[in-house]
């Protein structure tokens, strides 16, 4: 599993162990272990070279007692037991990239991944609506029973690309199926690549852009075990339990050399596919440097937010705090911003303060410019990170033109940085929207009490933040075409607040209540809003009346709330579609038992409306208010 009490109890036992010997880390050290500009490095020599130096200032740091992982490492989770491109049916933050999800739409086809199985449902025959369970595929390769988590699919013409991870061989693994006319699934093959958990309580592993599979990957760059440099691996599934001998994913001419000093360096690898090919053929293109990470994918360019987060040196304030002050003396920030363009070119990166919360802190605007929400806290959206606690956090706006990006990792100057109104304490929720931005306290893992919102116009020079405050909890804020919607608990139900953005300045157009009800999903992708010609529309959100935030991860969603938006966003209750509790059978789960990425969605495609509920798709008719029209049970 991926609980957080677990990653808690292991870091709290690395730290109480402390550091035996050695001594305070320093910023001498760390000018040992980097470059000044990001180049690949020239040979094996050249890169051999680099990791003996980081062994030697790991030595004296440590005291001769070898690598110390902290809680940047693997956060264990409880072992396993073809035509036109379609409307997209995901919630996707950027449009045109498509995020991994749980639920495709392939023509006239629903493709769900749950629990360890892949299903297809067809929504269309002969010209008529219907709802049919086709085809069932296991997500693991026939016989294989290592064991993963299976977390994501991407859809491309009829193929689809599943992306899960095993502890078991420590690596993302990589499986290829397709679809046929008829619905049928057949499994194509299956890669296994080295590395350690991608995954994140608000971000996605994979994207894709154009027929082109983007997938973001860490791994420690020196083994835990021995010292040793473990650079990612490939293998392929050839059958049972057998897989290929691993082959190099990545050379080390095809790593960019570090220009941010790390003793326990991490490998941030990007790996694309063409989805185009009759082959799986792929190219793979790493960044050395801390664990501390976020990744966001625009239509352009990967970017890649790397930050020490304290990983280095955790176990020693004073050394933590001696670091920080050369830092500011020198006007260096402890983060560097990678860009990596998706056309193949050259990365470029800046050098920066702070990290940010998670994906939705960036945003790569039509003006050239890259706008990104940084705190002080944490660094990246790593597992839970994004959700821990924080108090009396800074807050700033980096607004940097791409065309300050370079070879040289440039600083960015602090006339591109603007602060910004913190709330109390951390986590934060953050999303730009249109021409605003907009922040707030809450987390959908911990509940909220009624929050603040505060909204600016990101780009004006003037910008004025507005505070705004909804009787409720802020534990999503999601785009309503030109306005926002914040959601969250309030004291007797579940709050969905409109925010107006095109009046200035920003007013709360309406609040509706759901009383006695909980977010049924905590993803940005438990959530959907259909605009309507006219203005307004629909949005549909999985919603529970018992259970908590955690409830989503075994048990499926009651039901998914409808509401009519007006072109004045205005909430009107349509009603839901419910799950019927009689369906739930045990369905014999071996792998990916959990949830992790929720189990039910709104689905508006092709002029209909659906709720994937657990192993139920069921079919809405909108005339006022929404009437169940058909559901099907595609459980195995």
């Amino acid at each position: 599993m991926r609980p957080v009490a677990l990653r808690t109890a292991f870091c709290l036992l690395v730290v109480a162990g402390g550091c035996p010997g050695g001594r305070p880390l320093t910023m001498e050290d760390l000018e040992r272990v980097r470059y000044d500009a990001l180049s690949r490095f020239e040979s094996e020599d050249d890169f051999e070279a680099y990791t003996d130096e980081v062994r030697s200032v790991r030595g004296e740091v440590l005291g001769g007692s070898g690598f110390l992982f902290g809680c940047a490492a693997d956060e264990a989770r409880l072992a396993a037991s073809a035509g036109p491109a379609d409307e997209s049916i995901t919630n996707n933050q950027v449009q045109g990239v498509d995020e991994g999800d749980i639920v495709k739409a392939v023509g006239d086809y629903f493709v769900i991944l749950r629990r360890g199985r892949l299903f297809s449902v067809r929504q269309r025959d002969a010209g008529e609506d219907t709802l049919a369970a086709i085809s069932v595929i296991d997500a693991q390769p026939p016989g294989f029973t290592q064991g993963t988590w299976y977390d994501e699919i991407l859809v491309h013409e009829d193929r689809i690309v599943m992306i899960g991870y095993s502890y078991q061989i420590s690596a993302t693994e990589i499986g290829e199926f397709r679809i046929d006319a008829s619905g049928q699934l057949s499994h194509l093959g299956t890669h296994f690549v080295s590395s350690n958990d991608y995954y994140s309580s608000r971000n996605y592993a994979s994207r894709l852009v154009d027929g082109k599979l983007v997938l973001y990957m860490p791994s420690g760059l020196f083994s835990y075990r021995n010292d040793e440099v473990e650079l990612p691996t490939v293998q392929t599934w050839r059958h049972g339990d057998e897989l290929s001998d691993p082959a190099p994913l990545i050379a080390p001419q095809a790593i960019y050399r570090p220009i941010q000093g790390a003793i326990n360096p991490a490998l941030h690898t990007v790996l694309t596919c063409d989805l185009d090919g009759a082959r799986f053929d792929c190219d793979a293109s790493g960044v050395i440097g801390p664990f501390g990470r976020t990744f966001y994918v625009s239509r352009d360019a990967v970017y890649l937010w790397v930050s020490d987060g304290g990983w280095d040196y955790y176990y020693n304030a004073e050394a933590s705090e001696q670091l920080s002050e050369a830092r500011r003396e020198r006007g260096e920030g402890r983060s560097v911003v990678y860009r990596l363009p998706l056309d193949g070119a050259t990365p470029t990166a800046l050098r920066a303060f702070g990290q940010p919360i998670d994906q939705f802190s960036f945003h790569e605007g039509a003006d050239g410019y890259l706008n990104v929400v940084l705190t002080d806290a944490w660094a990246g959206d790593w597992m839970w990170s994004a959700e821990q606690s924080y108090a009396a956090p800074r807050l700033a706006l980096m607004r940097a033109p791409l065309s300050i990006f370079d070879h040289d990792g440039a600083q960015v100057a602090s006339e591109y940085f603007r602060p910004l109104d913190a709330p109390p304490s951390l986590p934060l929720q953050n999303r730009f929207v249109g021409d605003h931005l907009l922040w707030a306290e809450g987390s959908a893992w911990s509940g909220a009490s009624a929050s603040s919102v505060f909204v600016t116009p990101y780009a004006a020079s003037d910008a004025v933040t507005t505070v705004l405050d909804p009787t409720h909890g802020v534990e999503r804020i999601e785009v309503m075409g030109d306005a926002a919607v914040v959601v969250g608990q309030g004291t007797t139900g579940l709050g969905l607040s409109a925010i107006e953005l095109a009046t200035q300045p920003p007013f709360v157009a309406d609040t509706y209540l759901e009383p006695g009800a909980n977010q049924g999903e905590t993803r940005s992708h438990g959530f959907f809003f259909q605009p309507a010609a006219a203005g307004g529309g629909v949005l549909g959100l999985p919603i529970r009346l018992t259970g908590g935030a955690y409830s989503s991860l075994w048990y499926g969603s009651a039901e998914v709330l409808y509401l009519s938006v007006s072109s004045a966003h205005h909430f009107e209750p349509l009603g839901t579609l419910t799950a019927d509790a009689a369906s739930a059978t045990d369905d014999g789960c071996q792998y990916s038992c959990v949830d992790w990425y929720g189990n039910a969605r709104p689905i508006f495609y092709r002029g209909r409306v659906f709720a994937l509920l657990g192993y139920e798709l069921v079919e809405g008719s909108l005339d006022g208010t929404i009437e169940e029209v058909r559901r099907i049970d595609f459980s195995p």
